[in-house]
């Protein structure tokens, strides 16, 4: 038990039986563990997780859910994931997910598991996450387009364009436009208005900088603009955003 943490005695089967995995791949650096029990909690997270979320260790996420580090948009669709993997009892294998931290915007792999008893119960969900970019062996479609992600990753604060993105993968434009969404279920101008919207929610939330500026910053021109955009990809305004992490 990690600093007078109280589990319930099936969160406490599902991080005994994480225990000795988690010592693993708490030595892989580029490997995110985690388990979480039947309410969505984190009971075992590995160092490198821990980090991706700024917090200093796991102590920092244990007990708690990817509400607490994630807007409610992101939370629910991860647990609706999770509830899909511990209802079903199958796996869940290589989806490609947009992931928000405290270190960037990055896309990954991520591969889930239900957590089972001695009895065969299902008391929880398991998962591995994979850096897309250093996960191995990726189907070709998706290395193709590995350009033109890091192209978006390094400019979205500019006024990059599909073509741009389209030319760095070696695809016209249509093409392009036409694999990016079927592969990551997203145009590719929507990926980067979220990279800008994930951006400004990370500056809402560990800066004081007023709104206007955060706008510019991460390439709106202004900020009413940006306020809209905001509150559609994360069902509220920024101040109100910044105020609930406040």
């Amino acid at each position: 038990m990690k600093d007078g943490m109280i589990f319930s005695q099936q969160s406490q089967q599902v991080r005994e039986n994480a225990d000795v995995l988690g010592q693993l791949f708490d030595r892989l650096p580029q490997v995110f563990l985690f388990v979480k029990d039947l309410s969505g909690k984190f009971v075992r997270v590995n160092q490198a997780l821990a980090e991706l979320h700024g917090c200093p260790s796991e102590d920092g996420m244990l007990g708690k859910t990817d509400h607490d580090f994630h807007s409610e948009f992101l939370a629910d669709s991860y647990q609706a994931e999770d509830q899909l993997v511990m209802d079903s009892q199958v796996p869940l294998l290589n989806q490609i997910w947009l992931v928000p931290t405290e270190v960037a915007v990055r896309w990954y792999r991520c591969n889930k598991i239900p957590a089972m008893n001695a009895q065969g119960e299902v008391v929880g969900v398991g998962g591995v996450l994979l850096p897309y970019e250093d996960g191995g062996e990726v189907p070709r479609e998706y290395s193709r387009l590995q350009p033109a992600l890091a192209m978006a990753n390094e400019r979205f604060r500019e006024s990059v364009s599909v073509g741009d993105l389209a030319s760095a993968a070696g695809y016209s434009v249509n093409q392009f436009s036409r694999n990016f969404q079927f592969l990551f279920r997203m145009t590719p101008a929507q990926y980067i208005r979220r990279l800008r919207v994930y951006e400004a929610a990370r500056l809402l939330r560990n800066t004081s900088k007023p709104v206007g500026e955060i706008a510019l910053e991460v390439g709106f021109y202004d900020a009413s603009a940006f306020t809209k955009v905001f509150r559609k990809d994360m069902g509220e305004s920024p101040l109100q955003f910044r105020k609930d992490w406040s």
